[in-house]
């Protein structure tokens, strides 16, 4: 690996010894005289900016219009009528209660941005290996300072500027800053490099020289501004329905109005003039209809996804998904497919040289291992110690820590085990060039200049590894491969492969030191094969549960690794994934095949080996156009295109590399298959919750609407006042959202399948409830108000409106236990424990609710209930649970199969 000489001085300038790092009080200085590595934040929105946002409603400006009206009303009747007191209190508690919504409202949007904002950090935040102290370190980019030695490969994204201290063939993408997408060489006449650009190809190691604010990334972040996200899929759907409900509400806003108007009319003594008295009037009822307005258009639904979205973010960051597009939450919920990567996210991606076939023999088990020696254990650590990027740390526990690739790292600790120096035979080697691992060669290789000429060190399939060598290893000397050793290597690979372990072939080519061609091509070719190396990889214990969740979750689960065809079905039969009439297929013979037979094979393949990208984006293609929604895994950054081209692509956390994850919708904080159940279970949660949420709403719509204009014709009055349906507005729009939208997820969801990309938002048992519900409370409030049933003798007619009001908020209170089930077969009180902000919520609205009757007097219209009417109001609320309980029997029985009466 070449060393640039300049930039070497650079770091001499710098104080820094760029064979050894910055020890850790060098580290602190830096950080102190030039920063430290976190790019200025983006400005984010004003609170006041969001609060001027959700009083820009047009039914709320009309409200505000009407209230700021009959506050001038009222104040001409006072000067032109002498004796006549005013009544502002109308005006006033309706600008207080259209205030106090519009604030909560912007409480919960800059509660849920500053979730959002967090989510963004802990996105950024990300591992990089760095030199301190003479070993080779992984830290969070946070951390790096200038002057700090980082380590990059191919896929990497340079966390700060800097200058190319050492690398083979390397080449960056700087679209990010220069717009130009062919990517750009560096060598000794070009070694800067800038953060935020992407390495394409090549391996080595940057000096840092500028971080954070003062890198060019960071001043260019100075002149941002946050912006709002774009709506989710779901958003504009709920958004849309909301519209809807909407024109329905003005419909009965505009009936009441004109019922209201008549109702005056007709019992007015006289002709009607139109006088102040009479405009006065008029307004009220105006007032009424635009909060009518106000209270059934259901503005809480967007609301209630973007809670959802900003609580569901942060606890699937706890359980190992890290979102990067909102949108792929409410996707996983649908989500009918998962095809998945085996290496890291089926196993435990820890990798342990097991047994081979070295110089010419089986050696099988660990003491087997240790006894090779000689010219094939000094050539065998010679390929792995050289021909890699990866790395071994030791921890100050004791414990070595793997950091790069994991199969790199299992060769090294075996040249680790057999007490061979690979950090000094990697850093005294002199390469040349370096030819990168990628699915479609698979295999790298390294040329590097030796004493009496050069060598090419080559690791890889060994089948194709296999294909490219002329000669074999035995003995400590290369003689011709024979038709023998190839049936003998062949074997032993296909052994190892069965009992489910990686394979790799390592060869070597040595060169005269002129003539020699620099492209792979004509370098790889008559290799001299040393070894064949079985890598165990264990299974990862929880995978072979999550496997069957996704089974009874309808969810349909497919490998596509690379490995050969007996490995990957060594592993899919250990996870429980092969089931008697399913299918493997390599990669060759999936290309060969039409799409129209791939599509008949789709629903019994289960196993896609030795593939490549291609072969994973054509996969996902295929399952898209028969309907499916499909989540992929990716690491690499030839997986990039499948996972754009699926619903919703997963990126491997501590494997992948940086184009994959930019790339992805979700990164998989552990690369393990049990955090995307998680993930399903998560997003089948939001759609559940946002479910919830609109059958509560949607109940209390049809009472309130159907109420209000049933008094109205029938001439009585309007028993809630406007103050009172803003109130119950504040219930059924914000607060409930808060309470239902953050409901934790229920493993109950996995017994059902998946809601398909098209489900209704609301569904036939979801109607019947809350019309059902509806006409129960739409019942109790007509006999609170016609008659005397439900109410002791002699009440007032101001207490008579009060305990109207309050019977109709606690029906509200406990119907919001019965929204907690949009099925017949779900039980309400299920988990509510655990659900403790719905529980805060519920008794914060009840408070709420007797401190407005006992204390609220002229600004909400109320007089002060007795214990008796408490009592029944409460009583009355609590039957909503009885209905609720009734209903669902009857439902659940209704949908249960019928037995022939001969079973």
């Amino acid at each position: 690996m070449q060393t640039y000489d300049a930039t070497v001085s650079a770091a001499r300038a710098l104080g820094v010894d760029s064979a050894v790092g910055l020890d850790p009080a060098a580290v602190e200085r830096a950080r102190a005289e030039h920063g430290e590595n976190r790019l200025p934040e983006v400005k984010p929105r004003r609170v006041w900016s969001m609060f001027l946002a959700a009083l820009s409603d047009k039914t709320l400006l009309i409200l505000i219009g009407a209230a700021l009206l009959s506050l001038g009303v009222e104040l001409l009747k006072a000067r032109l009528q002498e004796g006549t007191t005013p009544h502002y209190i109308d005006g006033v508690a309706i600008l207080a209660a259209v205030l106090i919504a519009s604030l909560v409202t912007t409480l919960n949007e800059a509660r849920a941005a500053k979730e959002f904002r967090l989510l963004n950090k802990a996105r950024e935040d990300i591992p990089i290996k760095v030199l301190r102290g003479g070993h080779v370190r992984s830290v969070s980019i946070y951390d790096l300072v200038v002057g700090d030695v980082v380590y990059f490969d191919p896929g990497d994204r340079l966390p700060a500027d800097g200058r190319l201290l050492s690398g083979v063939d390397v080449t960056v993408d700087q679209s990010t800053l220069t717009g130009e997408s062919v990517p750009v060489h560096k060598d000794a006449d070009d070694l800067e490099l800038k953060g935020g650009t992407v390495v394409s190809t090549g391996s080595g190691a940057m000096l840092l020289e500028a971080v954070g604010a003062r890198s060019e990334m960071g001043r260019l972040q100075l002149s941002l501004t946050d912006t709002d996200e774009e709506p989710t899929p779901l958003q504009e759907r709920l958004s849309r329905l909301a519209d809807r409900i909407g024109l329905f509400g003005l419909g009965a806003a505009v009936l009441t109005f004109g019922a209201l108007t008549a109702s005056y009319v007709l019992r007015a003594e006289g002709p009607v003039g139109l006088d102040l008295e009479t405009g006065g009037q008029i307004l009220s009822f105006l007032i009424i209809a635009v909060t009518i307005v106000v209270v059934a258009v259901p503005e809480g639904l967007p609301l209630a996804v973007t809670i959802s979205l900003a609580y569901s973010v942060r606890k699937m960051a706890k359980d190992n998904n890290l979102v990067r597009k909102l949108a792929s939450c409410e996707t996983m919920g649908a989500a009918t497919v998962v095809c998945s990567d085996k290496t890291g996210t089926l196993t435990r991606n820890r990798m342990t040289v097991v047994k081979g076939w070295i110089s010419g023999a089986l050696v099988d088990g660990e003491r087997a291992l240790a006894e090779v020696s000689g010219p094939a254990r000094e050539r065998f650590s010679e390929v792995a110690s050289v021909n890699a990027t990866a790395f071994l740390e030791e921890r100050e526990d004791g414990v070595t820590e793997y950091v790069g690739n994991p199969t790199e790292c299992a060769l090294l600790a075996q040249v680790k085990a057999w007490g061979e120096d690979w950090r000094g035979r990697r850093d005294v080697a002199r390469a040349l060039h370096q030819f990168g691992f990628t699915s479609d060669r698979k295999r790298m290789s390294t040329l590097v200049q030796t004493e009496d000429g050069r060598r090419l060190l080559v690791k890889g399939a060994p089948e194709v590894v296999l294909a490219l060598s002329g000669a074999v290893a035995t003995n400590g000397a290369a003689r011709p491969l024979t038709e023998a050793d190839r049936a003998a290597i062949t074997e032993a690979v296909t052994t190892f492969s069965a009992e489910g372990h990686r394979t790799l072939a390592l060869a070597y080519r040595d060169l005269p030191a002129a003539d020699t061609p620099e492209d792979a091509e004509h370098l790889e070719q008559a290799l001299t094969l040393l070894a064949v190396v079985a890598i165990a990889d264990p299974v990862r214990p929880e995978v072979k549960d999550a496997v069957a969740a996704c089974r009874s979750a309808g969810v349909d689960v497919k490998m596509v690794t690379g490995d050969n065809h007996l490995t990957a079905a060594s592993i899919a039969e250990q996870i429980g994934l092969m089931r008697p009439d399913d299918v493997v297929l390599e990669g060759p013979e999936f290309r060969a095949k039409s799409d129209d037979e791939v599509k008949a094979l789709l629903p019994r393949l289960r196993v896609l080996a030795r593939s490549v990208p291609s072969d994973k984006l054509r996969l996902v293609s295929l399952l898209k156009a028969e309907k499916a929604v499909v989540a992929v895994t990716g690491d690499g950054t030839n997986d990039a295109p499948a996972m754009k081209a699926a619903d919703v692509g997963f990126s491997m956390g501590l494997t992948g590399t940086e184009v994959a994850k930019e790339a992805s919708d979700i990164v998989l904080l552990d690369d393990n298959f049990a955090s995307i159940v998680n993930g399903i279970l998560w997003g089948r949660s939001i759609f559940e919750n946002i479910r919830k949420f609109l059958q509560f709403q949607l109940t209390v719509n049809v009472v309130a609407l159907s109420t209000a204009f049933i008094a109205a014709v029938f001439g009585v009055g309007i028993p809630l006042n406007t103050v009172q349906l803003l109130w119950v507005n504040l219930i059924m729009d914000t607060m409930a959202a808060l309470a239902l939208a953050t409901e934790p997820p229920d493993r109950a969801l996995f017994q059902q399948p998946p809601h398909g990309r098209h489900a209704p938002l609301i569904t036939k048992s979801m109607w019947t409830s809350v019309l059902a519900m509806g006409g129960v409370m739409l019942a109790i409030l007509m006999a609170t108000m016609f008659t005397d049933w439900l109410t002791p003798a002699g009440i007032t007619h101001e207490a008579r409106l009060t305990f109207v009001f309050n019977t109709f908020v606690m029906m509200q209170v406990f119907n919001e236990l019965n929204a907690r089930s949009t099925r017949f077969d779900r039980g309400v009180l299920r988990h509510l424990a655990e659900s403790h902000l719905f529980i805060g919520v519920m008794v914060a609205t009840v408070a709420a609710q007797v401190a407005i009757v006992q204390l609220g007097g002229a600004f909400f219209r109320t007089v002060p209930l007795s214990l008796e009417l408490w009592g029944r109001s409460v009583t009355l609320g609590a039957s909503m649970l009885v209905a609720g309980f009734a209903l669902r029997q009857v439902g659940r029985r209704a949908a249960a199969p019928t037995v022939p009466a001969d079973a």
